[in-house]
């Protein structure tokens, strides 16, 4: 979403979040978190160190650098097959579609306390197959292959 002619990602305001009251109204559930096995959870978090090298962000910058999406790449989307094509690499295996911001300031939700609303002042859009390659796209200009061995 835009804000005041800036990219503004909504999320809930971390003094609101209650996942207690969540789980009490049946709206949180850990049911698709048990079906990521073990294997899955360290392909995950292999994918994300890989993310934040192949993006250049190092680990001083990461908490500036939230993940605002992370998803199975469906071997179908059209983005997906568009970054192989510009970078010129096709990944292998599992990919993973990563999407960071770079955090620039928190402001206060216009109409509801319980949210904030923070502005994104850059971004880097990831996708990361097996070994070595990923594909990295910072700020719109343009898909990279970049090697993470």
């Amino acid at each position: 979403m835009t804000r005041d002619d800036r990219q503004v990602v909504e999320y809930a305001h971390f003094d609101h979040v209650d996942y207690v009251q969540k789980a009490l109204d049946r709206r949180f559930t850990l049911a698709l978190t048990a079906q990521v096995d073990v294997g899955e959870y360290r392909a995950r978090i292999l994918a994300m160190a890989r993310a934040y090298l192949a993006a250049g962000i190092g680990r001083a910058d990461r908490r500036r650098w939230p993940v605002l999406s992370f998803r199975v790449a469906d071997p179908a989307d059209p983005r997906l097959a568009a970054a192989q094509a510009e970078a010129g690499a096709v990944l292998q295996g599992r990919i993973y579609a990563v999407d960071l911001g770079r955090r620039a300031e928190q402001l206060a939700h216009p109409s509801d306390h319980r949210k904030a609303h923070v502005v994104v002042a850059a971004t880097a859009g990831v996708f990361v197959g097996a070994l070595p390659v990923v594909l990295v796209n910072r700020d719109g200009g343009g898909w990279q292959a970049v090697d993470t061995v």
